[in-house]
């Protein structure tokens, strides 16, 4: 049977998903799936976001050498300033990683589905997300769109600048010939070289590995992983003693009636109490 807290975590991921369209039909929808499912669904929206932490920039080489580079430089100095600072960068990036969580049409059935209408396909295939150094002007929530934008490998430490793009690398393949734009040619090869930089000689790399759904096979397993870490965990923070140890420990003095629920921060997940604000984290997300 599920507990109160499981099924408050369930409500909090349905809150926090930008979901379209946005009525009680989307919402029906995500309170019938599973716990896993539900799982996958926000992990593959907050993968797209980038929790604010201190990062250190890196920059490929080659990146110096692209005259698109040098137009964006003052531009990249406040974004640069903005990431080692750990401020918030999420205004740098595309419109749709804040707006398009999860549609129902994306898992429908039929040939002309888009799986990726919920879905930024880039970073779910090749693990790059995309930033618009452009100007933050006061009172908005984005960066001013430019017409180029800076491809970059983000972790929990590091933001490591790959290339500078047009905006014709998000060109879909034209349906006749299947030919794809210059700009999409050119980031597959610098995907195809970033994958096999460690790879030993002769060896065979399978990079960019995605569900049938159109999600990344790295955010379904974590969402399995968190499954389980909540199956084997949830019973136990009823029995006290268990709380008082492992929750609290030796530091922090337990309240008599802790109020203890699940809790995800970013793609992390963790247990969090509200009467002490303490928070033990029991899953490592990705960003």
């Amino acid at each position: 049977m599920i507990s109160k807290r499981v099924k408050k975590l369930k409500k909090e991921i349905i809150s926090k998903l930008p979901s379209f369209p946005n009525n009680k039909e989307t919402k029906d929808e995500l309170e019938s799936k599973s716990l896993t499912d539900l799982l996958i669904i926000y992990l593959n929206w907050s993968s797209r976001l980038i929790v604010p932490r201190r990062r250190v920039i890196e920059i490929e080489p080659d990146v110096y050498k692209d005259p698109k580079w040098t137009l964006l430089s003052d531009s990249f100095l406040r974004f640069e300033e903005k990431s080692k600072n750990g401020d918030d960068i999420n205004p740098y990036l595309s419109k749709k990683a804040h707006e398009k969580g999860f549609t129902p049409a994306a898992s429908a059935s039929g040939s002309d589905v888009d799986r990726w209408e919920d879905k930024d396909r880039l970073l779910n295939v090749m693990g790059f997300h995309h930033f618009h150094l452009g100007a933050l002007n006061a009172g908005s929530k984005l960066s001013e769109r430019q017409n180029d934008v800076v491809f970059a490998k983000v972790d929990k430490l590091r933001i490591h600048i790959l290339g500078v793009f047009d905006h014709s690398v998000f060109d879909s393949a034209d349906p006749t010939s299947m030919e794809i734009s210059q700009e999409r040619k050119r980031l597959w090869q610098l995907f195809d070289n970033y994958s096999s930089q460690d790879a030993p000689p002769n060896s065979i790399v399978i990079p960019g590995n995605v569900s049938t759904s159109g999600t990344s096979l790295k955010i379904v397993q974590l969402a399995q992983s968190y499954t389980r870490i909540i199956n084997q965990i949830d019973p136990k923070l009823d029995d006290r003693e268990f709380v008082k140890s492992e929750i609290f420990g030796n530091e922090i003095q337990a309240p008599s009636k802790p109020k203890i629920q699940w809790h995800l921060r970013g793609t992390d997940i963790g247990v969090f109490d509200s009467q002490t604000n303490s928070f033990v984290l029991y899953g490592h997300g990705l960003n």
